[in-house]
């Protein structure tokens, strides 16, 4: 086989003249330290461990080796250093074949003797086990770094975060006010702490106009530091795109890197945990820059509001598997919740649910307002006004007509005109219902 085909999966500018290279060495330009490195069923260096395989057996075929030494070389290989390995009639198959289909190549021989020596030079020392005892495995959990939090027990330093809702469900307004949050260091969704730190806001949803005018209406004062990627059809799965991000994120020491939407920023198949593997693969390279991930994204058809699990993601489950973190917003009768539905770092009983409306001011200014008492308290609250503003503009209304005005289930509306009833806020004058007389009006 000639030398081209092999150069081909690991193509170089240059080569090192015959006359340099090592007996068997493939090109002199490490390609040897790529083959033996792990490779993983989606990424590494040669995109996958089939495509590593595949190289490997060239390799062998390439340097003149007869197939009865090559065959168990490739099986060792592929245990050592496929993650995890091919099954053994996969490599038989790319074996055989290149010893049938594949000419032979005038690169110079590697012998038996040489290959046991190769394979043995790149075997890794076994690794010696630590056992720890319970004041050593104390003292190394305070050295611990695993967990910084950007917001506490929410977004951690290099950590994958996917905030999921149905299309228009406020996604984008959380993300622009995390912005202002970091921006200077206060509270985000007017609750949660956020660390000051650099955001950097790869849009791929909005355009300009709209987009700016959601940062002009929560940030008052500017995000000074906000940097935006603005719909440059940008992919992570395009190596390109991504070192290019990798390198902005790195120079400008961006702590957090947002994705509006997930689904716009590559081109896999959304339902493939292959694909989503590979996909997290690639990714790593922004969170190993220091920088966290937090991936906006859309729940499944038909789920459109409700408390609703991790599982309501749309797309394959290794998209919530792999994630340091997935929350889920609902909207009801304009109160937004936000709650942590998993989170790899904390327990349970420190899982995050904030509830806030979307106010806006006089001045056209917007606010993500928390809910105080909770997202109940203040759907009641709303509940309560709108039927007495209802009745300042009637004397009496049929409960039927104030159900509509609540707008709610028909049953549960009336149930709460009964609570508020028995609060004393209203009166039931048959069939009716009106005011109190001791309640103030307006």
């Amino acid at each position: 086989m000639a030398d081209e085909w092999f150069d081909e999966l690991d193509a170089t500018p240059k080569r090192k003249p015959r006359a340099e290279r090592q007996p068997g060495e493939p090109s002199g330009d490490g390609t040897m330290a790529k083959l033996y490195t792990r490779h993983p069923e989606g990424g590494g260096p040669y995109g996958g461990r089939d495509n590593a395989l595949t190289a490997y057996i060239g390799y062998l075929r390439s340097t003149g080796i007869d197939y009865d030494s090559a065959y168990p070389a490739a099986v060792a290989w592929n245990l050592q250093w496929c993650d995890p390995p091919m099954d053994e009639p996969d490599v038989a198959f790319k074996a055989g074949r290149a010893w049938s289909d594949w000419p032979e190549s005038d690169r110079e021989p590697l012998t038996p003797a040489m290959l046991r020596e190769q394979l043995t030079a790149k075997i890794p020392p076994k690794r010696k086990l630590e056992f720890l005892n319970w004041q050593q495995f104390c003292d190394a959990a305070a050295l611990a770094d695993d967990a910084q939090w950007l917001v506490e027990n929410f977004i951690t330093r290099g950590g994958m975060h996917f905030i999921t809702a149905p299309p228009g469900g406020g996604k984008s307004w959380i993300a622009v006010d995390l912005v202002r949050a970091c921006s200077d260091g206060s509270l985000w969704m007017g609750s949660l702490p956020a660390a000051k730190c650099k955001v950097l806001y790869i849009n791929e949803e909005m355009g300009i106009g709209r987009f700016w005018q959601r940062f002009f209406k929560l940030c008052a004062n500017g995000a000074e530091n906000v940097h935006i990627m603005q719909k440059q059809m940008v992919k992570l799965d395009n190596p390109e795109h991504l070192a290019d991000i990798v390198a902005y994120v790195k120079e400008h020491e961006i702590s957090i890197v947002v994705l509006d939407t997930f689904v716009r920023v590559h081109g896999y198949d959304e339902n493939s945990n292959t694909d989503m593997a590979k996909l997290y693969d690639q990714m790593k390279g922004i969170n190993e820059s220091g920088a966290a991930i937090v991936a906006l994204h859309h729940h499944k058809k038909g789920i459109h509001a409700g408390p609703v699990a991790h599982e309501a993601m749309r797309g394959a489950g290794e998209i919530a598997a792999q994630a340091d973190l997935v929350a889920t917003v609902e909207n009801k009768d304009g109160i937004y919740t936000m709650k942590t539905t998993k989170q790899r770092h904390i327990g349970e009983e420190d899982f995050v649910e904030v509830s806030y409306k979307i106010v806006t001011g006089e001045d056209g200014s917007i606010v993500l307002q928390p809910c105080v008492n909770g997202a109940e308290a203040e759907r009641e609250q709303q509940y309560i006004e709108r039927v007495l503003n209802a009745l300042d503009q009637n004397d009496k209304m049929s409960g039927n007509a104030l159900a509509a005005v609540i707008g709610n289930n028909k049953q549960v509306a009336l149930a709460f005109l009964d609570s508020m009833r028995d609060m004393g806020l209203i009166r039931k004058v048959d069939p009716a219902y009106a005011r109190s007389p001791w309640v103030k009006a307006g």
